[in-house]
């Protein structure tokens, strides 16, 4: 089937002129370049309605200049580790106020909190220029190819493309977080340096951040053995939203996805929610956790 053309609007770079500026190019350095994990149906950028025939991600490979995966790559081993180090000073302290807030009335203070945790403009990452419309048309087509093609790894190559074209994007910046974690191995170091970034970009759209890079964020925390913030990022999840449903399912993911290392934090969040008296709402967040019953059996002689 031919290719499809890009989006109206969306991209600044001729469709026509893609094989021959392609041809010239060399190709981006393999450092991200990792075998896909099995799909699961987790947290992470909103799925939106995807063509059967769906045949964009070529097309788009083909038409946005290779060099915003270039800067990419250098601006995640070069600059993302200083940028993170600041945001985390300042996300940090949201963890402290939401690991304190044991009634559910005190969410308001989780929220002051994480409205003040923006950086700076001096504090981004370096880009002499932003190619928005192309960062958007990359995130796009990263979306798809994960829900739509069940192929992680493609997206992860194009959210890296779509970070280097606007790497001031926080939902570009998150996304490329999630995409992070669902390979394998998982890159859960970089991947919460990116959580740390996306949390910190000024974002009118999401001022508190997105829940969607808060469970990121607690679940590179826990894979990188930080279990405490990973149990206080989920805890800034609740006060996100005025349902659970959503975050007992994400958590419950996470625990069926990577093991262990997510139960602790996990169990911390249902026994809050259960201390609120909210466990009813979702058969997602009933209290004992179901694989309590497992490990019972186990126990027993």
């Amino acid at each position: 089937a031919p290719a499809a053309a890009a989006p109206a609007g969306k991209s600044a770079v001729a469709v026509s002129a893609a094989p021959a500026a392609s041809a010239r190019r060399p190709a981006a350095p393999p450092a991200l370049k990792i075998e896909p994990a099995p799909p699961v149906v987790a947290q992470g950028p909103a799925r939106s309605a995807i063509p059967d025939d769906f045949e964009a991600p070529a097309a788009v490979a083909a038409v946005v200049p290779e060099d915003f995966a270039l800067r990419a790559h250098r601006l995640i081993a070069e600059h993302v580790p200083r940028v993170a180090q600041r945001a985390e000073r300042r996300v940090l302290r949201v963890l402290h106020i939401a690991s304190q807030a044991e009634n559910r009335w005190q969410g308001g203070d989780v929220l002051d909190a994480a409205g003040t945790m923006q950086l700076g403009a001096d504090e981004l990452l370096p880009a002499a220029t932003v190619a928005t419309a192309d960062a958007r048309l990359l995130d796009e087509t990263a979306e798809s190819a994960f829900w739509g093609a069940r192929n992680a790894q493609q997206a992860l190559t194009l959210q890296t493309r779509a970070f280097g074209a606007d790497p001031h994007d926080a939902v570009v910046a998150g996304n490329l977080a999630f995409y992070l974690l669902k390979q394998r191995p998982v890159r859960a170091e970089v991947a919460r340096q990116l959580a740390l970034y996306a949390l910190a970009l000024p974002d009118t759209r999401h001022p508190h951040g997105r829940i969607d890079d808060w469970t990121s964020f607690a679940i590179a925390s826990a894979l990188t053995g930080r279990e405490r913030d990973a149990r206080d990022a989920l805890f800034v999840t609740l006060a996100l939203s005025s349902t659970v449903d959503r975050q007992c399912r994400n958590a419950l993911a996470a625990v069926n996805h990577y093991g262990d290392r997510l139960r602790r934090p996990t169990e911390a969040m249902l026994a809050r929610i259960r201390t609120w008296g909210r466990s009813q709402e979702s058969s997602f967040c009933r209290w004992p956790p179901s694989w309590w019953a497992g490990a019972r059996a186990l126990r027993a002689p």
